[in-house]
């Protein structure tokens, strides 16, 4: 079977751009699937945590994804990751899998295509002393990424949510103690994204509202998005995974008409509306599923997998 062959996709809204007709069709099942080219895709990005892996309750992948990775990889179609993760944590979890294509990291404060660094954003050293000030004044975890080092910083009894990469083993992730010689290992590093993990959503406010106040009179204000509503993430203005995947396509010579993308966060929007096919999990929140053309499966369900197997591999469910 030919890649496209028989369409069973769920549409929640077609976005007006190259190639679209801009209507918005009701949900279920689309007769003809005449604007999603799936033969002329070249390269696949995927989003990691909601998207590949059910963060948080998992930290592994599906046990069938590297299979099906590698057989679209033999199609010769690129495969890529676009996450908040760093370069660092993503090859010690994702390395295995052989990936071919570019990684979008950091949200896009970091991108790599193969041995070269394409891009790198860096944020100023004050903001990383503001973010660990407010992180010790809400109680929240901050995890400050550097290209190849995770500092994480817990504060003392005041946190008590999910704690992503604290709670794993790996030689990029370096605990902070607290101390502000210890925290001078943060500044002497290049910091690309610094992620907060909150316990409530009062502190989720309280947290965007003391980052607004920097904006308010920052002479270098961030960008600031999510993954999930409790870890709020933050980079310099003007950079997103959308940004950095275009720098990376730029380098490839591959057309975004020619991108597949799927996503379920916040932080995915303008990479999901960058591309030609893009795909929003069902458990997306409803700015990814806003932002993108069709629904996948949700990442419970491998979500990911399902959609190329069915539209790439030409198998059927």
């Amino acid at each position: 079977m030919q890649r496209g062959g028989g369409c069973r996709l769920t549409m929640r809204h077609v976005r007006s751009g190259p190639g679209h007709s801009g209507r918005t069709c009701s949900r279920g099942r689309i007769r003809g699937c005449g604007m999603a080219d799936f033969e002329a895709v070249e390269l696949i990005m995927l989003d990691i945590d909601g998207t590949l892996v059910d963060t948080p309750r998992q930290r592994a992948l599906p046990r069938e994804t590297a299979d099906v990775l590698t057989r679209v990889m033999k199609k010769d179609i690129r495969v890529g990751l676009a996450s908040g993760r760093n370069y660092g944590h993503i090859m010690a979890h994702m390395g295995a899998l052989g990936l071919n294509g570019p990684f979008v990291c950091s949200n896009g404060a970091y991108v790599v295509a193969g041995e070269t660094v394409l891009y790198e954003s860096s944020l100023g050293q004050p903001v990383r002393r503001y973010a660990y000030t407010i992180a010790e004044k809400i109680g929240c975890l901050a995890e400050f990424s550097a290209p190849s080092k995770l500092f994480v910083y817990r504060t003392p009894g005041g946190y008590a949510g999910p704690v992503f990469a604290a709670n794993e083993d790996g030689a990029c992730l370096i605990p902070l103690d607290g101390s502000m010689a210890n925290f001078q290992q943060v500044l002497d590093e290049p910091v690309d994204k610094i992620t907060f993990a909150v316990d409530t959503r009062e502190k989720a406010a309280r947290l965007r509202a003391a980052l607004q106040d920097w904006n308010a009179t920052a002479s270098e204000p961030l960008s600031i998005t999510a993954s999930f509503w409790f870890a709020i993430e933050v980079t310099n203005q003007g950079v997103n995974k959308g940004r950095g995947l275009q720098i990376a396509l730029e380098k490839l010579q591959i057309s975004p008409n020619r991108v597949m993308a799927f996503g379920d966060g916040d932080n995915d929007t303008q990479m999901l509306q960058s591309v030609g096919i893009s795909f929003a999990m069902g458990n997306a929140s409803r700015a990814a599923k806003e932002a993108a053309m069709y629904a996948a499966p949700s990442v419970a369900e491998n979500g990911v997998c399902a959609v190329l197997k069915q539209y790439i591999l030409g198998e059927s469910r």
